[in-house]
């Protein structure tokens, strides 16, 4: 299903980018932690021919952000679009160190966001033109965040 989405032309913007879309809600969080602020971000590509170690994926926050609050409610923001670059490693292997990974771009940004999008350019991104897609079998989002314990 993932070679087919990566596949599907739906899914490639006004410049040809690949650009998955998905959110983030509070179904996906601990019903006892509150107030979830990112910390970074990083991506990992899973694939049997991803070319070399280097690569560059976009992660862009647009929608309408949530934080739910210490005393129970919810909190509703609208930051301007945000779009950070993301350095991802492959198939598990971290040959640089973390830095290189890690995006603080977001940092201190809600994590509940009504918009977000995965972006890859393989169309002129030259760090990308190794990677083949239809090779690919996962594409990970890690967004680290830190939150608060409310009973």
């Amino acid at each position: 299903m993932l070679r087919e989405r990566l596949r599907d032309p739906a899914l490639l913007d006004e410049n040809g980018y690949l650009t998955v879309p998905f959110v983030t809600t509070l179904a996906d969080l601990s019903p006892v932690t509150r107030d979830h602020k990112i910390a970074y971000v990083q991506a990992e590509i899973i694939g049997s021919s991803v070319g070399d170690t280097l690569g560059r994926v976009y992660l862009r926050q647009n929608g309408t952000s949530t934080v739910y609050s210490v005393s129970g409610s919810k909190i509703y923001y609208r930051f301007p679009e945000r779009l950070a670059v993301v350095n991802p490693f492959f198939n598990g292997n971290r040959v640089f160190t973390d830095d290189v990974y890690r995006n603080l771009d977001f940092r201190d940004r809600p994590y509940l966001n009504s918009s977000w999008e995965l972006v890859i350019n393989q169309r002129d991104e030259g760090v990308n033109q190794d990677i083949d897609l239809q090779s690919v079998t996962d594409v990970r989002v890690y967004v680290y965040y830190s939150d608060f314990v409310s009973y």
